[in-house]
């Protein structure tokens, strides 16, 4: 069996070291941004590595009402409320602790509510976890956050949302954003 690995992240966010990649196991890698890839290069990768751009698209239920409505009732945001929405499991790149902090400055101004759309995926993902519920805590926002998990499909969830919040510290192609 041969794998074609695929990276998104920038080197902080590596689960394994492409310079451990033994090229008759794996005969290509793809690069989600030509950074990563330089990157790759950079740390002794020695298979060939292609650079791709992603082109993401949504479906008509990203823009509908009607999910809008939906989505919001069942999470308790009414429609004069803006809801924020932050995409992405919880790891330390995305530190949606950082997220809490900005629905806290912008809870002083205008009615809002944050929504992260995204579990956990190791003990990692449950210490970040930890990291935002005590941000919410000690900010004073815990009321106006809501964690949905993970959502499929993601399209009745955008529609729901008024803003995207991307506070990741690093990340080789944003599929959410």
């Amino acid at each position: 069996v041969r794998t074609v690995p695929v990276v998104h992240n920038a080197r902080a966010g590596w689960r394994n070291d492409p310079s451990a990649w033994p090229p008759a196991s794996v005969p290509r890698a793809v690069a989600c941004a030509g950074a990563v890839r330089d990157e790759m290069r950079a740390a002794g990768c020695r298979v060939p590595v292609t650079a791709i751009r992603h082109r993401p698209r949504v479906g008509q239920a990203a823009t509908d009402p009607a999910a809008r409505a939906a989505i919001r009732a069942s999470i308790g945001v009414g429609e004069g409320t803006r809801l924020v929405l932050a995409i992405g499991a919880f790891k330390p790149q995305k530190d949606h602790a950082r997220a809490v902090a900005v629905l806290a400055a912008l809870a002083k101004r205008h009615d809002a509510v944050l929504a992260i759309l995204g579990g956990i995926l190791d003990a990692g993902g449950r210490a970040e976890l930890g990291r935002v519920l005590d941000a919410a805590v000690r900010l004073g926002v815990a009321d106006r956050l809501r964690l949905p998990g993970f959502v499929s499909p993601i399209e009745p969830w955008l529609a729901a949302g008024d803003a995207l919040l991307n506070v990741s510290r690093y990340e080789g192609l944003s599929i959410a954003t």
